[in-house]
């Protein structure tokens, strides 16, 4: 069920209701730690923190990627990309506070031609010229 709710809040977010997709990552987020994979459960939450500040919820929004900041390091997988997907909570983070994050988006830009990841990408872009709820 985890996957479904993953899918759901994708598919929220491509349509613009950030809301729902808010609430589907909860769901999958939920899922995911019910069958023990937590993994997914930190993208999950990670996706969390993204809509919360997505919708205005800044400070949750950056509670949360602190949250999964110190999961990357305690769940002991090699999963560096959750940290550059991270990145992107923490670029919005940084611009909704009026903070600069052009290192930030360097370092992502510079990931992104290394792997040619589209959807970090994509997610990157989203961030920049998203405008941020006062």
């Amino acid at each position: 069920m985890g996957y479904y709710w993953e899918l759901r809040s994708r598919i929220s977010f491509g349509l613009g209701f950030f809301q729902d997709a808010l609430e589907a990552s909860i769901q999958s987020r939920d899922e995911y730690k019910k069958s023990g994979d937590q993994v997914r459960a930190n993208h999950a939450l990670s996706g969390i923190a993204f809509f919360q500040m997505l919708i205005g919820e800044v400070e949750k929004g950056v509670a949360n990627t602190k949250i999964v900041e110190d999961l990357i390091y305690e769940t002991e997988d090699d999963y560096k990309v959750l940290s550059y997907y991270n990145g992107v909570n923490w670029i919005l983070a940084h611009k909704c506070s009026g903070q600069p994050y052009k290192k930030l988006e360097d370092e992502l830009k510079d990931y992104i031609r290394k792997k040619n990841d589209t959807m970090l990408l994509e997610h990157l872009e989203f961030a920049i010229q998203w405008k941020c709820k006062q």
